[in-house]
């Protein structure tokens, strides 16, 4: 799970946590990632500049992200349930995490349930 938290100034002055958004599925985590990346090739920034924390690399991210999201689960087994994926503000998430895990964003009208199955 995902929990999404803004600052708001209450109505006595005080600044409070409220809550945004709750996600079952945090897609952004693939474009953050690569949007880095894209800073540092574009502004020629040096390789050795890290963006990930732990020693991580690329691979060893993408691994982590995966066994958090995939699991031992085959890819085409998970999907991240949208209304109107394609025209979500959040698509480019959607693409990043369907190249570097293989998980797609599906629209959830067009989910089919069968028994207790869904297809």
């Amino acid at each position: 799970m995902q929990v999404d938290f803004g600052l708001v100034r209450g109505a006595d002055g005080r600044v409070e946590p409220r809550l945004v958004e709750l996600q079952a599925f945090a897609s952004l985590y693939g474009l953050q990632r690569e949007l880095a990346n894209q800073y540092r090739e574009s502004w020629g920034l040096p390789r050795e500049l890290r963006t990930l924390i732990g020693g991580l690399d690329d691979a060893g991210y993408d691994a982590l992200v995966g066994r958090a999201i995939v699991g031992a689960h085959d890819p085409d087994e998970v999907v991240l349930m949208e209304m109107d994926p394609d025209r979500q503000k959040t698509r480019p998430d959607s693409v990043v995490t369907e190249r570097r895990l293989g998980v797609r964003a599906v629209d959830i009208r067009s989910i089919v349930q069968q028994g207790r199955r869904l297809f």
